[in-house]
C-alpha cells in the first residue's frame, strides 16, 4: 500500500490548475489524481490540452462539467471519487484546491502524521485529519488563538473537518463519512460526531493571494510579463530556507506572508486568500493597518515589501475604492439603526432627567 494520493481538483481556471499540478510535479512526487470541471465549451477544450500535458503514469485526469448552484457540488463530488479510488491502495489522501500552490514536500509531513495518530492514548482514534496549509496572516486577527492543546494527540486542534488537508484513510472518511452538504454544515456535524482537525506541524500549501475564483470570476488572471510565463504564480522568499528545516519540531509559528511572494506580479499584504466580492477582506486590512501600523496599500512582490504600490497589484486600486465605500455605506447604515434602536428603546422623559 503506498503512503499518500494526491487530489487536486478546479474549475474554470485552466492556469491556476496549470501552476498546481506543476508544483506537485516539482515537490512531491506522490500519485495525483485530478479534477477539472469545466465551465463553458472554450473551458472544456482547454481543460483536454491541459490533460494531453500533464497525463502521465503518475497523474490520472478527469474531466467534468462543473456543477452550477452549490459552491461544494463539483468540489465534493470529486472527492468522494477520489476517496472510493484511494481505498486499500493508499494509507493517506492529500485534497488540493486548483488555487493554491505546492511550496515544498518532504516524507516527515507523511511520517508526522503517522507519529500524532501513534501519539494518541486512544489507538482507535478514527476522526482526525491534518490542516496543510500554510496561516494567512491576513485571512484572521489572532491566527492561532483557535487552535487548542489537544492532551491526547499532543497537536493543536479545533473541531470539525477542513475541505484541505491531510486524511488517514483507514479511519473515519474511508470507512463512512462522505463530503456533503456546504462546509459549514459538514463541519459542524463532525464537531458533534467527535471529528477534530490537527493543525499539521509543516504546512506546504499557499494559497494564491486575491485569486480570482469561482465565485469572483469578474476579475482577470494575474497580469505577469512574458519572462515569468512559465514560471510559477508563487516563490519562497530569499530568506525562508532556515524555515523549511523538517528536522525541527515544527514550523510554527510561521505565516504565508513572510516566507511566500508573488512572483512577477504584486498583491496587496497582508494577503487575502479569498474572493474580493464582499467587503470583510478590507475590513481586515483596517484592523490590521491598526494593529501593525502598515498602510492600507503596502505590497508584496518578488522584490520585497513596498509601503505602497509601484504599479499594477491585486486586487487593484478600483476594487478597493470600491470596497472601501461599500464598507463605509454599511458601517454607516449600522451605526444610524444602532443610534435609532438606542433611541427608541429609552423611556419617555429620561432624556435630560439626571440632576
Amino acid at each position: 500500500m503506498k503512503d499518500l494520493l494526491n487530489v487536486v481538483v478546479g474549475a474554470g481556471l485552466p492556469s491556476y490548475f496549470i501552476n498546481c499540478l506543476t508544483s506537485l510535479i516539482k515537490f512531491s512526487g506522490e500519485d495525483t489524481v485530478a479534477y477539472y470541471h469545466y465551465v463553458d465549451a472554450e473551458d472544456q477544450r482547454r481543460a483536454q490540452e491541459i490533460r494531453s500535458e500533464f497525463c502521465g503514469p503518475s497523474i490520472q485526469f478527469n474531466i467534468q462539467e462543473n456543477i452550477t448552484g452549490p459552491r461544494t457540488g463539483s468540489l465534493y463530488r470529486a472527492y468522494n471519487d477520489a476517496i472510493e479510488t484511494a481505498k486499500g491502495q493508499y494509507r493517506y489522501i492529500s485534497f488540493i484546491q486548483a488555487d493554491m500552490q505546492m511550496m515544498w514536500w518532504d516524507q516527515r509531513i507523511v511520517e508526522k502524521c503517522d507519529e500524532i495518530i501513534g501519539s494518541s492514548d486512544n489507538q482507535d482514534h478514527r476522526d482526525i485529519c491534518f490542516y496543510t496549509q500554510l496561516p494567512v496572516r491576513g485571512k484572521r486577527n489572532d491566527y492561532y488563538s483557535p487552535w487548542k492543546e489537544d492532551g491526547n494527540l499532543k497537536v493543536r486542534t479545533i473541531p470539525g473537518i477542513v475541505d484541505v488537508g491531510i486524511f488517514p484513510l483507514e479511519h473515519s472518511l474511508g470507512n463512512a463519512r462522505a463530503f456533503r452538504g456546504s462546509e459549514r454544515t459538514l463541519s459542524e456535524a463532525c464537531a458533534a460526531a467527535g471529528s477534530v482537525v490537527a493543525l499539521h506541524p509543516f504546512p506546504f500549501l499557499a494559497p494564491i493571494p486575491f485569486p480570482h475564483t469561482m465565485r469572483d470570476r469578474s476579475k482577470g488572471s494575474i497580469k505577469r510579463s512574458s519572462h515569468y510565463r512559465r514560471q510559477q504564480y508563487l516563490r519562497l522568499a530569499p530568506d525562508s530556507s532556515e524555515l523549511r528545516d523538517f528536522s525541527q519540531p515544527t514550523f510554527h509559528p510561521i505565516f504565508m506572508e513572510d516566507v511566500v511572494w508573488p512572483n512577477g506580479w504584486s498583491s496587496l499584504t497582508p494577503y487575502w486568500p479569498s474572493d474580493t466580492r464582499g467587503t470583510a477582506w478590507l475590513r481586515n486590512r483596517l484592523v490590521q493597518a491598526k494593529m501593525s501600523g502598515a498602510p492600507l496599500w503596502a505590497v508584496q512582490s518578488g522584490r520585497g515589501l513596498s509601503r505602497f504600490p509601484r504599479g499594477r497589484f491585486r486586487p487593484g486600486v478600483a476594487r478597493t475604492l470600491v470596497t472601501l465605500a461599500r464598507l463605509l455605506a454599511k458601517e454607516t447604515f449600522l451605526l444610524a439603526r444602532r443610534t435609532f434602536s438606542a433611541k427608541a428603546s429609552c423611556p419617555p422623559g429620561s432624556a435630560g432627567s439626571a440632576p
